[in-house]
């Protein structure tokens, strides 16, 4: 697992994305040649693996399912930058991490007969650097949720929500 970091001027860490085993990342800079103001951190110990910018295009152009499935990537990180828009635009801390929530409910959600398990461990903090708040805020609301049954944590540190947890208040579901 590796994080997409950016450091504000007053030292603060804004976690950007997280990519799972399997994924890549640093695509932009091979299509537009630009680099991005972001930084790459290991949150587990990791094998990365770098090609080339003409490997790169060898493959597309060798592959065109590469192609296709790179646009389809670039179309959903597109539509999570609209959706985490929009999360950051909200007041109240509930909103933003039932947002926050939808977001990985469509990228690791599992449903199941108790709701639906996000598939990847997040600390709080990681939550709050997502979210813009502060660990203590998550935590609280966190706190608040899971004595209300809403969500649940699980034995392996997985949050599980609550079957109609995303359709209440804010109308959402995956």
């Amino acid at each position: 697992k590796v994080k997409v970091v950016q450091i504000t001027e007053d030292g603060r860490e804004i976690l950007l994305a997280i990519h799972q085993a399997g994924e890549f990342f640093g695509e932009m800079s091979f299509i537009d040649g630009k680099t991005s103001p972001a930084t790459i951190v290991a949150a587990d110990d990791c094998v990365i693996n770098i090609i080339s910018r003409v490997e790169f295009y060898s493959a597309i152009d060798t592959h065109k399912q590469i192609l296709y499935n790179l646009l389809l990537i670039l179309c959903s990180r597109l539509r999570e930058s609209w959706d985490k828009i929009q999360l950051l635009n909200l007041k109240h801390a509930s909103e933003r991490l039932k947002i926050l929530f939808y977001m990985l409910s469509n990228k690791y959600g599992e449903k199941t007969s108790k709701g639906i398990t996000l598939k990847i461990k997040l600390t709080h903090q990681e939550i709050a650097d997502m979210t813009g708040m502060a660990r203590e805020t998550v935590t609280r609301v966190l706190d608040k949720w899971n004595k209300e049954g809403e969500i649940s944590i699980l034995g392996n540190k997985l949050i599980q929500l609550k079957t109609d947890f995303l359709e209440k208040d804010l109308n959402l579901s995956i």
